[in-house]
């Protein structure tokens, strides 16, 4: 599935009702098969369509809990990263502060638009081709950032004590923040393998068919237990999927704007 076609269907919600309806559809039809066979062939219940029942509903329950426990896991993850970037750039955004303004005018200015960028990079609603231009600007001025913090090491040599000190705080601080940046990208691109998530939809679908049909056998319905099935699988891989995929779906993980607090002002940024 593309990122864009993944990003309209989280977003949207259209998904859930696919699911919902796909496996509503296939437990109706599961049981006019089971109907039929059972009024064209007088057949009773056999003892082993509960065992293959049980069978199919273990897998799917077994492959759900694995994927929802990896996705919770990713999640984690970013998050945490998110949280460590927040506190870097507002490490740095500190020791700009902290030095001579006529040392830190050029960082000061990229800082800021670096800043501007990240706050606002994974408002809802997001649309990828605007993120992965933002992300490309991100990391063109973390290279600036560099190479501005290189300058300014350059340029303090032989000032004070303190000064020193403090420029050394900063190169460690932008070196921190631009390789937490580094490893946010690579985590929202860590995924589980795509036939995992196709076996899950898979499995789902066929036990829908499978449970319908058992009912079918029995000539009887039951649309409470049937849509109460749906609805809660339909649920639970929704909320598996927004984890595995925060950035785009429904679930707001970037906490940035919030952690990194008083570095708006730092810079005497003007709202």
């Amino acid at each position: 599935m593309g990122d864009t076609v993944r990003a309209e269907l989280l977003q949207s919600g259209f998904i859930v009702w696919f699911i919902l309806g796909l496996m509503l559809l296939l437990a109706e039809i599961g049981w006019r098969v089971g109907n039929h066979i059972a009024q064209k062939e007088a057949a009773e219940k056999i003892t082993t369509h509960d065992t293959y029942q049980g069978a199919l509903f273990g897998v799917m329950a077994l492959l759900i809990a694995f994927n929802f426990s990896g996705s919770v896991s990713h999640f984690d993850a970013r998050r945490d990263l998110n949280e460590q970037e927040s506190i870097a750039v507002s490490k740095v955004g500190k020791m700009i502060k902290a030095l001579p303004s006529d040392e830190t005018k050029d960082i000061g200015v990229t800082y800021q638009h670096y800043v501007d960028i990240r706050v606002n990079l994974f408002k809802k609603p997001v649309k990828l081709e605007q993120l992965e231009a933002h992300l490309s600007e991100l990391s063109d001025l973390s290279e600036k950032m560099l190479r501005d913090k290189g300058k300014i090491v350059r340029d303090t040599r032989g000032s004070s004590p303190e000064v020193i000190d403090l420029v050394s705080r900063l190169s460690v601080a932008v070196d921190s923040m631009v390789s937490i940046h580094e490893r946010q990208l690579i985590a929202s691109k860590r995924h589980p393998p795509a036939i995992l998530f196709a076996a899950t939809f898979l499995l789902c679908f066929i036990t829908s068919f499978v449970a319908g049909y058992t009912l079918g056998m029995k000539m009887k319905r039951d649309w409470i237990l049937t849509t109460l099935f749906a609805v809660v699988t339909t649920g639970v891989i929704f909320m598996m999927l927004n984890l595995e995929f925060p950035a785009v779906g429904m679930i707001d993980f970037d906490s940035f704007e919030e952690n990194i607090g008083s570095t708006y002002t730092l810079t005497d940024r003007k709202s």
